[in-house]
């Protein structure tokens, strides 16, 4: 049911007759209770919102996390890949002849082209 503007301010008027008309110890505990009650949601909205950040900074650690855990991998490898240059040798010269396209003072290199 929808109530018209002037409908709402009979009912409003109506409701504060009724108040006026109680005890004034019913007064001052229906607006302690309405203070109380507004108190509330306001802090539970604020509850909700902190835990949303929360989520939100857990998520991202989470990310932070996965992706240190990759990149200290990558780390291990080259690593690895740099200790074996520097301890084997013939691993050394076939890495520089294959990607640097060295060759020895004798030998005859044929390039052909890419293929697409």
């Amino acid at each position: 049911m929808i109530l018209s503007i002037n409908h709402f301010f009979v009912l409003l008027c109506s409701l504060f007759d009724r108040l006026m008309k109680l005890n004034p110890n019913k007064i001052i505990l229906f607006t302690l209770i309405i203070i109380f009650v507004s108190i509330s949601s306001i802090f539970g909205a604020l509850l909700l919102r902190t835990n949303r950040v929360h989520d939100q900074f857990l998520a991202k650690e989470h990310y932070y996390k996965n992706s240190l855990v990759t990149i200290q991998c990558a780390i291990g490898k080259k690593e690895q890949y740099l200790q074996k240059m520097a301890e084997d040798s013939e691993f050394a010269e076939r890495v520089v002849r294959q990607k640097l396209g060295y060759a020895e003072p004798d030998e005859i290199v044929f390039r052909f082209p890419h293929e697409s």
